[in-house]
Formats: C-alpha cells, structure tokens, sequence
C-alpha cells in the first residue's frame, strides 16, 4: 500500500507564502505582502502593501485613503 497524504498539511503549506513574499519588522514580528488592486480609468492597476494580516491591511489601506500623499518618483531599488 502507498503512503498516506494529508491533504491538510499540503493544504497548509500550499498558502504559505514564498520567502520574497514575507519579512520581519525590528521585533521579528512576520510582516506580509498583500495586493491593493485600485482602477484608473478603464485600467486595473496593482500596489502591494506590507502588513501583519489581512486586517492589517485593510486598516492601512484605510489609511492610505484618508492620509495618502505623492512624496517622491522612484528611481532606483538596491536590493537588501
């Protein structure tokens, strides 16, 4: 007879997130990449947002609404 698979475990590891996808902030607290979809005319465009969970996230979206600002053009990224 064959091995036995639990579908929860790989359930499980399957929503885990890739590693370039999570971080830590100075407490060592995971940190999560989520993404804010917003449309511009006819146009869908993509953000992401750094957040502790999906809660998190659309608290900072809320945020972002009421106190969002242009401070800058970006253009260079140095990797860490």
């Amino acid at each position: 007879m064959g091995d036995v698979i639990n579908l929860a475990e790989i359930r499980e590891r399957n929503m885990m997130p890739d590693p370039d996808c999570v971080t830590e902030d100075a407490q060592g607290i995971p940190l999560y990449c989520f993404a804010i979809d917003y449309w511009h005319g006819e146009s869908c465009f993509t953000l992401t947002l750094w957040a502790y969970s999906w809660e998190d996230a659309e608290a900072r979206l809320k945020a972002i609404r009421s106190t969002g600002a242009v401070v800058g053009k970006i253009v260079s990224v140095t990797p860490l």
